[in-house]
């Protein structure tokens, strides 16, 4: 498997996963902030949040709470600690999720500008 043998891919996979999982919370912090609810301990806490707010979908939320864990391996853990059959795995299967998320925040924006006008 070309993947396994290139250091310098994994690595870069590695990053790119991490700073998208890390846009995510981002967007996950900014919706909650603006429902006014009160901001989870938790990265993955901020995706059960929106989903109690209606914003994603159960699925989505398990989803992106396993994504808010997956990054933190990716954040704190270097070069042999870090599983690559397991990044592996997320980037042939999970990055559906992480599209799906934003379907789902853009389709709780629209539904939110659509109520103002």
């Amino acid at each position: 498997m070309v993947y396994r043998s290139d250091r310098e891919q994994r690595a870069i996979v590695e990053r790119e996963f991490q700073t998208t999982i890390e846009a995510c919370i981002d967007i996950a912090g900014i919706c909650i902030a603006a429902s006014e609810n009160p901001m989870p301990e938790t990265n993955a806490g901020r995706f059960k949040t929106l989903e109690e707010l209606d914003i994603c979908s159960p699925q989505v939320a398990t989803q992106m709470q396993a994504a808010a864990g997956f990054r933190n391996i990716l954040a704190h853990n270097y070069g042999t600690d870090i599983d690559d059959m397991v990044v592996y795995h997320h980037l042939q299967n999970e990055l559906r999720w992480i599209v799906e998320f934003l379907r789902e925040i853009r389709a709780a924006l629209d539904d939110e500008t659509a109520g103002r006008t």
